[in-house]
């Protein structure tokens, strides 16, 4: 996809929102078949038990089960788990392993997979011009996007803020994609409805709120596992400035 197709001066949520669905299509383009995987098992589940004991490596395990899937149920129950069990431990090397998995969880949970998957489908049509979307559509990704950004959700992909979890992105094994979902969803947390129709001095309230502050600084770890100068990297930092003061 070439800059040129993408509006990085966009000084707006809004704008910064479009950014980021751009960099996920570009970072997922090859990986479509992932969203093409039948949930109909995992919605038909009413509840899954999972121990609040797990090990580093079991709940890395489902985490993995869970973005491979795209289960959201498994990933919704793995974090409540972890959520118990990171604040009972004290190790530090096991509470960053756990918040890992735990933001992992977070991003298949926030159902980010399926909108990316439907804003592939749009760019595909439209040849990679993000001047092809509808409002329309752009309206119904922000919408899905903010619904995703739930309470647990943005707790669990928090993890990833160095501010506020112990986890790197050299012991997370995320991509700099999976840092772009986690700082979208974790922004779209403090926007409106409606983020087209805010003023500028509400786009202003918004940069200085927690969660904008915090997803820059996730954006800025995601930053760090691409090449510095390369087109992902500066798509990254267009994102970034969005929630600059």
């Amino acid at each position: 996809m070439r800059l040129s197709m993408i509006r990085s001066g966009s000084r707006s949520p809004l704008g910064a929102l479009i950014l980021a669905a751009a960099v996920l299509a570009t970072g997922l383009a090859g990986c479509q078949q992932l969203f093409t995987t039948s949930l109909a098992s995992a919605l038909a589940r009413s509840s899954i038990p999972i121990p609040s004991n797990l090990t580093p490596s079991q709940a890395a395990a489902l985490a993995a089960q869970a973005a491979a899937n795209q289960d959201t149920k498994l990933a919704g129950a793995l974090m409540a788990s972890l959520e118990t069990e990171i604040a009972s431990t004290t190790d530090p090397g096991t509470k960053a392993a756990l918040e890992g998995s735990a933001a992992s969880a977070a991003i298949v949970a926030s159902g980010v997979g399926t909108d990316v998957a439907n804003l592939l489908s749009s760019l595909s049509a439209g040849s990679g011009n993000l001047g092809t979307i509808s409002q329309a559509t752009i309206t119904s990704l922000m919408a899905a996007i903010t619904a995703g950004a739930t309470p647990g959700v943005v707790t669990g992909l928090s993890y990833l803020d160095p501010a506020t979890g112990s986890t790197t992105p050299a012991t997370t094994g995320l991509t700099a994609t999976d840092y772009a979902i986690a700082a979208i969803v974790v922004a779209s947390s403090a926007l409106p409805p409606d983020p087209s129709t805010m003023t500028p001095a509400q786009v202003t309230a918004f940069q200085a709120t927690p969660a904008a502050q915090s997803a820059q600084r996730i954006l800025a770890q995601g930053t760090s596992l691409v090449t510095p100068g390369s087109a992902s990297a500066t798509l990254l930092n267009s994102i970034e400035s969005q929630f600059q003061l």
